[in-house]
């Protein structure tokens, strides 16, 4: 048996999966409504960890129903757009930064940047850039808006020190 799906949706399932399919071989997508879409295609012993509204979408059945561990958990969901949103006063900002090189000291040389300007993180994942063992990707959240100074001026500082700032967003915050 295969199963395809997201890595997070995976780990997200992770008990049910070892104990209704110990022996499966689990196959990473890029999101899960990519691996129901990939499931149309797959051999008849494979299954995938998606949506209901996926599953709706590409017309699947749904074998099963609430496999999260956690019945708690929280997925987040964005809205995309071709445009920075204009400021709000109560903004947050996302950004991904890729290493030049993994070194003491890179992290620290990042984070430095918000903190001599007293921008709030209010969210910090690391994660593998696929390329080399050790390469991470840093996804950082922020109080404040691309167009705020001191927001502007960490996001070029960064660029200096950093192969890549990638702005993924201004937006409203949801937090008052």
């Amino acid at each position: 048996m295969k199963i395809i799906s997201h890595p997070h949706a995976t780990a997200q399932c992770r008990v049910y999966l070892n104990l209704n399919f110990p022996d499966s071989e689990i196959i990473a997508a890029n999101s899960t409504a990519e691996a129901v879409r990939k499931l149309r295609e797959a051999e008849a012993d494979t299954a995938a960890v998606g949506t209901k509204i996926a599953a709706e979408l590409y017309g699947l059945d749904i074998l099963e129903s609430d496999i999260e561990d956690n019945k708690d958990n929280k997925t987040r969901f964005v809205i995309v757009s071709n445009f920075i949103a204009p400021k709000t006063g109560n903004d947050k900002t996302s950004i991904v930064c890729f290493l030049k090189k993994d070194k003491p000291g890179s992290l620290f040389n990042i984070l430095k940047e918000f903190a001599e300007r007293g921008i709030n993180l209010t969210r910090l994942e690391s994660r593998p850039a696929k390329k080399d063992l050790g390469d991470y990707v840093f996804m950082i959240d922020m109080e404040g808006h691309v167009h705020d100074k001191t927001i502007y001026e960490a996001l070029e500082s960064l660029r200096d020190k950093v192969y890549l700032v990638k702005l993924l967003g201004s937006y409203p915050s949801w937090n008052n």
